[in-house]
Formats: C-alpha cells, structure tokens, sequence
C-alpha cells in the first residue's frame, strides 16, 4: 500500500514540475496564398 502512495505522489511531483516549466502562452497563426484574381475571391468572401 505504501508504494503505491509513493507512486501517486511521485507522479503528482512530476505533473507539478513539468506544469511549472512547460510555456504558458501559445502563438498559432495561419496563411493561405490564393492563385486567383481578386474578383474570384471576393465571390466567395
């Protein structure tokens, strides 16, 4: 019974340190190049 409350503890630490490293913010951004005039696009827009 003891080694498993070392090992619930254990991964609790581990999940503890890694939250406190890991980044805190995250930058996604996306682009898309359109190969059609721009009276095509707008259409669809």
């Amino acid at each position: 019974m003891t080694i498993l409350l070392y090992i619930v503890i254990g991964l609790v630490v581990l999940i503890a340190i890694l939250a406190s490293v890991a980044p805190k913010t995250y930058d996604v951004s996306r682009s898309i190049s359109i190969s059609k005039s721009i009276s095509e696009v707008f259409d669809y827009v």
